[in-house]
């Protein structure tokens, strides 16, 4: 039986989607996210993380659609990370990188530029009731940086998250270098995606397909409420040339 994210009080179940939620409830408050057992991961936020920006979900520092659509379907498929060695881009406040620690992956890597790292370190703190002695780290991986993608830790990787990466034009191109590397034949990429910018995924499509093919999640795999046609999930795997 499915999850379902905690609600907030006084806010109907219909607007899951937190870009359907007042600014307020968006992102000024802890997310809540209700596992299986009854137990509460509770993950704090920070907009306008970035003094240059002027979207308060610009930043990696708030939860966006794509990782609760995401969330929930792992959570009705846990053997895709149950003893696995997983590794999430772009982590940003922890969602998706605690629940697979959680769900049993084997070794879980969080990572996300310098600027989001304390936040997802209080996150874990704060959450370290839940996720116990479990193998979890969290490391910065700037995309494209090749010599990060040397680390012992990110050898042998079997699982691979990106959730609502695709946004800005010039990140594509580092983005999927940096799963070239990461990726072996047998690695599997869940990706979720909101089609933010057309023209930027349009770009990604067309930087993937040289590299990974990749088979649609279908439909009826995901929560029947927490779902949206603007956001694709998929799974993405290298080519063997």
């Amino acid at each position: 039986m499915l999850s379902t994210p905690v609600k907030m009080k006084k806010e109907p179940f219909s607007s899951w989607r937190p870009s359907q939620q007042s600014w307020k409830h968006r992102f000024q408050q802890p997310y809540q996210f209700q596992l299986p057992q009854g137990d509460i991961l509770t993950l704090d936020q920070a907009p306008f993380t970035s003094k240059t920006s002027k979207d308060p979900g610009d930043t990696g520092c708030t939860l966006w659609d794509s990782s609760l659509v995401l969330a929930q379907l792992l959570l009705n498929k846990p053997e895709w990370v149950k003893d696995k060695r997983v590794v999430e881009l772009g982590s940003g406040i922890g969602l998706l990188g605690f629940l697979i620690s959680i769900l049993g992956a084997r070794q879980t890597t969080l990572s996300d530029l310098d600027s989001t790292l304390n936040l997802l370190r209080g996150n874990m703190v704060k959450n370290k009731h839940l996720l116990g002695n479990k193998d979890i780290q969290i490391m910065l991986i700037e995309w494209g940086d090749q010599k990060v993608l040397q680390q012992p830790t990110l050898q042998n990787t079997e699982v691979v998250v990106c959730s609502d990466l695709v946004y800005r034009m010039e990140s594509v191109q580092p983005l999927v270098s940096t799963l070239c590397k990461l990726c072996n034949l047998k690695t599997k990429i869940l990706f979720a995606q909101d089609n933010h910018r057309p023209e930027v995924t349009q770009t990604w499509e067309r930087t993937m397909q040289p590299y990974f093919h990749y088979h649609t999640i279908p439909k009826e795999w995901l929560h029947p409420e927490i779902q949206s046609e603007d956001i694709i999930v998929r799974i993405y795997q290298k080519i063997d040339w």
